[in-house]
């Protein structure tokens, strides 16, 4: 009843481990799907950013750029009204110098000595004239842009002046607008082009005409190609300054798509024509247009994926370091509590073997005193001899016993010395032969030797070199069937002695070979109760082997044998 309950306990315990093991998995599961879901969602959001920071992106450059063209033709309108329409002298200029040309007429002529340019631009610097004490105002305007920056806007008296000006920030295509009186001058301060003199309009009716004139011009460039209406420059300038407000510095391709073209115009760089097409961050270039085609401004991120990861690249990383620790974390946890179980059954296992072990020594030891306390023996002195000796001889058993397991568990903390010396392993091989041989030759079978070996002195300690002999000799022997064939042969490799004992017992199941040398580990032998020992046999040979400098190892095949080789350093003589 009692073992029963025992055997019920244990069912439980194994059931609720594996319970919590699998709840744990499950967690764990669940948890990085969450962290998935979580940074999907950060990714999809920060692409969602990216479409929407693009797109305005892009309505600004077709915005700015629909504003440049209406500017340019409303300037080019107005310096071309023509002196019945109002006053105008045209002056072409370079930014580093000025020249003034006139019309051919006499009319014109005669103008030029009535009306002088009060602006004058020479590099970085615009000087100005003021003929009587008025407000001033002098305003810079980025074309591309559509800005405009204030750089006089005060009270002045009559005199020269100038004011000096940083126009590397500004996009290829900006002007200066001088306002006095009831005047307004403009000068072109582009790449070559033109300065006039425009006076503010008398009437509604000019106005209506100026306006006119203007809208006449746009109709007229709808109808030109978007080649010419839009310069690459430009517009990757305008791309460039917008995107970078907009906060995406990122590598990026643009075009021009119409849509009764197949193939995209003006594509930067090149070979993205087919991802432009494909992209759907676009947006329409000069919206007003009635009579032209829809043409398209796209834009395509090469490097988006790279550019997204970026962004969340410290979440990311946050969630495989710590979900690395937990995971790490479990599987070191799992694995000793596994391995704790394993060397508690191997205990259990110990403590059975060294129960029996006792238990039939205690046995006799009881018997013989027992014996020679009756009354018929105690008078009898060979008896009384012989179960003392009986008594003395299961006395040493059993301390030999105790002295192994307290010399292993003195071994395992390192409490032990090793007096290395020049070794012969022939003549340790050959004592050891002698003392198994019969016990061998008992049970009808053979040790044989094989010795190839050239140079057969290592550097070892004696006392340890023999009991690892022994102990390879007593297990082929133990684990061999009635009838043992053990071969024990050595020969060199490079600088190594190699010693193998081979022997035709029961074998080791793979699955068993990877754990022969760990410390109360027994392989199971079926139906063979009657091989006894506590384990410890092949876990002091691994000890002691590698404590000197070898290695060992141990090959099988189950119902066949087993081979276990000893590798140790030779000594070379000096």
């Amino acid at each position: 009843m009692g073992a029963n309950m025992y055997i019920g306990i244990m069912k439980r315990r194994r059931w609720f481990f594996r319970l919590m093991v699998a709840v744990i998995v499950v967690s764990l599961i669940g948890l990085l799907a969450v962290q998935v879901y979580l940074l999907s969602s950060a990714l999809e959001l920060k692409e969602q950013t990216l479409r929407t920071n693009a797109l305005g992106a892009l309505a600004n450059v077709a915005q700015q750029l629909e504003v440049r063209e209406a500017v340019s033709h409303t300037l080019t309108v107005r310096a071309a009204s023509g002196p019945a329409k109002g006053r105008w002298v045209s002056v072409t200029t370079k930014l580093d110098e000025e020249r003034r040309s006139m019309g051919s007429d006499s009319a014109s002529r005669a103008l030029l000595t009535t009306q002088v340019m009060p602006l004058r631009v020479s590099g970085d610097t615009v000087y100005y004239r003021v003929e009587s004490p008025q407000r001033v105002l002098l305003k810079m305007r980025d074309l591309a842009e559509n800005r405009d920056t204030v750089l006089v806007d005060t009270f002045k008296t009559r005199g020269s002046y100038a004011i000096a000006v940083r126009t590397q920030k500004f996009a290829d295509g900006f002007f200066y607008e001088y306002t006095a009186d009831s005047s307004t001058f403009y000068v072109d301060a582009g790449k070559g082009a033109r300065a006039s003199f425009v006076s503010t309009p008398a009437s509604g009716k000019e106005k209506q005409e100026l306006v006119s004139q203007v809208v006449d011009r746009l109709v007229v460039a709808e109808r030109e190609p978007i080649e010419t209406r839009v310069k690459p420059v430009v517009l990757d300038s305008l791309l460039g300054a917008n995107l970078r407000d907009a906060g995406v510095p990122t590598e990026y391709a643009y075009g021009i798509v119409a849509e009764t073209d197949s193939l995209p115009k003006l594509v930067r760089p090149a070979n993205y024509g087919q991802d432009l097409l494909a992209s759907n961050l676009r947006t329409r270039l000069f919206p007003a247009d009635i009579f032209s085609p829809r043409h398209d401004l796209v834009l395509y991120f090469p490097s988006q994926g790279t550019f997204l990861l970026q962004q969340i690249w410290p979440q990311l990383a946050a969630t495989i370091v710590f979900m690395a620790i937990i995971v790490f974390s479990f599987i070191f946890t799992l694995r000793t509590i596994v391995e704790q179980k394993r060397v508690a059954l191997l205990m259990t296992d110990f403590i059975n073997n060294m129960t029996h072990e006792f238990k039939t020594p205690i046995s006799t030891v009881a018997l013989a005193v027992e014996a020679i306390l009756r009354p018929d023996v105690i008078s009898l002195r060979e008896k009384i001899q012989r179960y003392s000796g009986i008594i003395m001889e299961e006395n040493g058993r059993m301390r030999k016993q105790v002295e192994k397991i307290l010399q292993m568990a003195v071994l395992e903390r390192g409490e032990y010395e090793l007096h290395m010396s020049p070794v012969d392993v022939h003549e340790v091989i050959q004592k050891a032969i002698e003392g198994i041989a019969l016990q061998v030759e008992g049970r009808k079978g053979t040790v044989t030797c094989s010795f190839e070996a050239r140079s057969s002195v290592v550097q070892a300690d004696p006392v340890h070199l023999t009991n690892i002999i022994n102990n390879l000799l007593d297990n082929a022997n133990k684990y061999s069937p009635e009838t043992p064939r053990i071969l024990v042969s050595t020969h060199n490799v490079d600088d190594k002695l190699v010693i193998r004992v081979t022997d035709n017992g029961i074998g080791i199941q793979p699955e068993d070979l990877p754990k022969v040398f760990d410390k109360y580990y027994r392989v199971p032998t079926g139906n063979l109760h009657d091989v006894k020992g506590f384990g410890l046999g092949l876990s002091y040979v691994k000890l002691m082997v590698t404590a000197m400098g070898g290695e060992v190892g141990m090959s099988s095949k189950y119902g066949e044998g087993t081979t276990v080789e000893v590798k140790l350093t030779v000594k070379h003589e000096e």
